[in-house]
C-alpha cells in the first residue's frame, strides 16, 4: 500500500520513492510524489522517520532542516556527510539540485533554477536543466543525466558543462531550447541519446542506461559506446554473450566488482549482472520463473525463485545490493556463498 507513515519498518508507508542513497547503515530516501519529503530508513531495525520537509507541502525553502521545503525530490547521491537530490521539475516549475547537509543539518540549491527549465550550461546562477532523470559521483563532480545529455556539475562551484549529448547550440527547438535526442555512437557533442533512466560510475567510465541498451562514456576522452543492446529491443530478454544478450525496461544500474547490476522493471522484472570482461550477461533472480509470469508478485526467498513488483532503484550494500520498490518496500539481494 502506498501512503505516508512513519514508524516500524511493518507499518512504514511511502507514497512514491524516486530516489535512494546509503551513508552508513542509513538509506536516505526521496518520497515525491505529492509527499514532497527526504526520508530516512535505518537499516539496522527498519524504522523510518521523516528528515526534511513537510507532507504535502511542496515549495522551494532552503534553510535549516525544520523551515526547509521540497518540491519533488527526485534521484539523489551521498558525498561524505551531504546528500545531493535533483528537484523534478513540473509543468509550471523548473529543475535544480539541492544539497542537504546532515551535519550542519540545512539545506541549499547547489546549482540550477528551481523555477525555470531549460538547456544551458554555465555558473550555478545562469546553469538550466531540462528533465534531469539520474545522477552518480566521483565525490568532486556530480554527473547529470538531462534526459538525452549527459551534463557534469562541479560540487565546490555548481558550475555546469555538458559532457556528451547535444551542445545548448544544438539544442534549438521550441520555447526553451529543447535538446531533441537520437541515437549516436561518438564523442562528446556528436553523441546522441534517446532517453537515459540511471547511471553508474566505475573508474573512469560512466554507464548509461539508455533504451534498451547500456552504453558507456569514457570521461577522459568523451567517447560514447553502446555496451549491451540496442535503442529499442524488439526480441524477448535474454542471458548470453555480446550481441545474444539483450536487455529491456531498465530501471537502476550499480557498478559491482568486475561489471554492473542490472534491475530491469516493468515486463522485464528481475537483477542481472552484466561482465564488462567477457561481455557475458546473466540473471540473478527468476530463473525458475516462467518469463510470462515474472512482475507479478512480491516473492522473497532463494533468488531463483523471488520476484518483484514494480522495480525502480538499486543501491550496493556492502556486497550486498538493496532493491527500492516505488512504493518504498525495500529488499536486500545477497548472493549465496
Amino acid at each position: 500500500d502506498s501512503g505516508y507513515q512513519d514508524g516500524p519498518g511493518e507499518t512504514a508507508r511511502f507514497a512514491s520513492v524516486e530516489g535512494a542513497a546509503l551513508i552508513g547503515t542509513n538509506l536516505y530516501v526521496s518520497d515525491g510524489n505529492g509527499t514532497a519529503v527526504i526520508r530516512r530508513v535505518n537499516l539496522l531495525d527498519g524504522t523510518v522517520s521523516t528528515l526534511v520537509g513537510k507532507h504535502r507541502e511542496s515549495s522551494t525553502v532552503n534553510g535549516s532542516f525544520a523551515d526547509s521545503r521540497l518540491n519533488r525530490p527526485g534521484p539523489m547521491v551521498a558525498v561524505g556527510n551531504t546528500l545531493y537530490v535533483i528537484q523534478l521539475g513540473s509543468e509550471h516549475g523548473g529543475s535544480c539540485i539541492r544539497s542537504i547537509d546532515l551535519g550542519a543539518q540545512r539545506t541549499d540549491t547547489l546549482t540550477g533554477n528551481c523555477d525555470r527549465k531549460g538547456n544551458f550550461d554555465g555558473d550555478k546562477a545562469t546553469a538550466l536543466f531540462a528533465s534531469p532523470r539520474a545522477l552518480a559521483t566521483d565525490g568532486k563532480t556530480l554527473y547529470v543525466a538531462d534526459y538525452v545529455r549527459v551534463r557534469a556539475v562541479s560540487l565546490a562551484t555548481g558550475a555546469v558543462t555538458t559532457l556528451a549529448g547535444e551542445a545548448d547550440a544544438q539544442c534549438d527547438f521550441g520555447l526553451h531550447n529543447i535538446c531533441k535526442g537520437g541515437w549516436v555512437d561518438g564523442v562528446g557533442n556528436e553523441a546522441r541519446f534517446d532517453g537515459i533512466r540511471a547511471l553508474a560510475l566505475a573508474d573512469r567510465r560512466l554507464f548509461v542506461a539508455d533504451g534498451d541498451a547500456i552504453r558507456a562514456l569514457d570521461l577522459d576522452t568523451r567517447k560514447v559506446t553502446t555496451v549491451l543492446g540496442s535503442k529499442r529491443n524488439q526480441t524477448a530478454v535474454t542471458d548470453g554473450i555480446g550481441a545474444k544478450a539483450t536487455v529491456g525496461s531498465v530501471a537502476a544500474i550499480a557498478a559491482a566488482p568486475g561489471g554492473l547490476l542490472i534491475l530491469q522493471g516493468n515486463y522485464s522484472e528481475g537483477l542481472r549482472y552484466l561482465n564488462l570482461a567477457t561481455g557475458a550477461v546473466v540473471s540473478l533472480t527468476g530463473l525458475a520463473l516462467h518469463p510470462l509470469s515474472r512482475g507479478r508478485n512480491n516473492v522473497d526467498g532463494p533468488a531463483a525463485n523471488a520476484d518483484f513488483l514494480s522495480p525502480k532503484l538499486l543501491v550496493r550494500y556492502g556486497d550486498r545490493a538493496l532493491i527500492v520498490q516505488e512504493r518504498g518496500r525495500v529488499r536486500v539481494y545477497e548472493k549465496a556463498e
